[in-house]
């Protein structure tokens, strides 16, 4: 139940966009992650055999969306961790 109650605080500051923090060096990273990602599609779309080409951007977008899932979880980890230091403190 506990788990539930910071997940759901999470999830609804996630979606009124709450953990949308000005950084200059975040928007430097996603800048480069964006034109890393664009490199790499041009470089399979040029260099790998097309029968190939299908299959290696699926697991690249698996790979991305686990990744996605992962990051989320860790910073729901994080968020509660946060909040009841906050709540101790």
């Amino acid at each position: 139940m506990k788990d539930d109650f910071f997940d759901l605080v999470f999830d609804k500051m996630e979606d009124e966009n709450a953990f949308d923090i000005k950084d200059a060096e975040l928007n430097r990273l996603r800048r480069e992650s964006s034109q890393m990602s664009d490199k790499l599609y041009k470089f399979i779309n040029k260099r790998v055999h097309p029968k190939s080409r299908r299959e290696l951007i699926s697991f690249i977008e698996r790979r991305n969306g686990i990744i996605y899932d992962y990051y989320t979880r860790e910073n729901k980890i994080y968020y509660k961790s946060g909040f009841l230091q906050g709540m101790y403190i």
